[in-house]
Parts: C-alpha cells; structure tokens; sequence
C-alpha cells in the first residue's frame, strides 16, 4: 500500500500495525455502521454510521470521512461531517462539518485528553449512541434538555441530509450500490415513517430551530416521493 509506513530497520511502524488490525475489526459485517476504505489506502475511508432504529435517526446514515494521521494511535484521527443540505444534523455535528465530540478529541466545551487505547470501532459506536431522541441535549454551552421543536426540525432535515442526499451525491460505485440497497430493503419502513411524521405534524406549518435561526415549510409528499427509488 502508498501509504504503508516503516519504522526501525524497515519494519512496519506501531500505527500501521494499528491500522491493519483495526482495519480487519471495522470491515466486518455488522448492524451499526459500514466503511469504506479509499483503495490502496489504509489511512483514509468513509463511514456510515447507522441511525438507531429506536432513535429519530432511523433508516438514516451518518456520513464520515475519516483519516488517520501518521503518529496514530499517539494522536486522534481526524472526523469529517460530510453532508449536501446545510441542515440541521445534531447540535455536536456541525453544518461546517466540524465534529464536536470528546471522543476524537474535538470538542471545545469539554476538551479530553485523546486516549489512544480507544479503537476507531469504539469510537463509530460512541459517536452512533448520540443519535438519539433527545439530541438537544447534547448542545455544547447549554444544560442537558430537550427541546421538541428541535427534535421535529432534526427529524425532517436528516432525511435528506442523512439519507437522500448521500445517493443523490455519491461517485463511488461500491458505495452507490451499497445506499441503493440500503434504502431498498428498508423502503417500506422508510415511507411508513415518512407518512406517520406527516399526519403527526400536519397542523404544523414551519419548522424552527430554538433560535430561528432556521426556518423551513415541510415538504412531506416531495420526501416520500424521491424515497420511493
């Protein structure tokens, strides 16, 4: 691999040592995210993070672009937001992109010491187990609370920016069949949820964020249509 790194007397470095098992754990089949390492690389992939079924985050995928630096497990990877909507996603995942968890060690609230015995496997759980009902309470600067009227914005917004959207603009192959098949066996499920959200806030005409600092008309028949692929 280009990016395979030696350490003393031409061996593997510790990190790529690090990477290759951690790599062979990340790529196993299971029900909570999937990655996608770049070829050639064991330094870079993408991650999906499954929403929980049990969460308003259900049916959708966190998007992840992750990379690991050289000194790594000494130092934290670096955790990338990828979306296309400039939604509201979860008060610790910006629409910049930016992460703001202690786990990589991103979060300026409240800084933690990047501990290295934390596998990237951990990490994508850690980061999945914020994806709740109640993500209001993750908002930095704020005491834990909920808030109802963030809680319906995040519901509608992500279906486009954690679902649609990562189809809609995908140019890997590998990945397109895998969110193909993905939105696929969970349709039914998806319109179901779609249609249930409708009629539950169909006395609602816009939905805004605590600050209205976001404002939006919901467009429910416009979501179930371009859900049915």
């Amino acid at each position: 691999m280009a990016d395979l790194l030696l350490g003393p007397r031409g061996l593997p470095s510790i990190s790529t040592v690090r990477m290759v098992l951690e790599r062979a754990l990340l790529e196993q089949e299971n029900t909570q995210y999937k990655v996608f390492f770049d070829e050639g690389n064991l330094r870079k992939f993408t991650a999906f993070v499954f929403g929980p079924d049990d969460s308003l985050y259900r049916h959708k995928l966190l998007k992840l672009r992750i990379e690991i630096p050289a000194n790594y497990p000494s130092e934290p990877p670096e955790v990338t937001f990828t979306q296309h909507s400039s939604g509201y996603v979860h008060p610790s995942i910006g629409i910049d992109g930016l992460v703001h968890l202690s786990v990589p060690n991103t979060w300026p609230v409240r800084p933690l010491p990047w501990n290295a015995e934390v596998e990237l496997h951990i990490m994508l759980l850690l980061i999945r187990g914020t994806l709740d009902n109640e993500p209001y309470r993750y908002k930095p600067n704020c005491p834990p609370s909920n808030n109802r009227d963030y809680n319906r914005l995040v519901q509608y917004t992500t279906w486009r920016t954690l679902l649609l959207d990562n189809l809609k603009h995908e140019t890997s192959e590998p990945i397109r069949r895998f969110l193909k098949a993905f939105i696929r066996k969970r349709s039914m499920g998806i319109l179901k949820d779609v249609f249930a959200e409708w009629g539950a806030n169909a006395d609602i005409p816009l939905f805004c964020s605590p600050d209205f600092s976001c404002i939006m008309t919901p467009e429910y028949e416009t979501l179930g249509s371009e859900a049915s692929i």
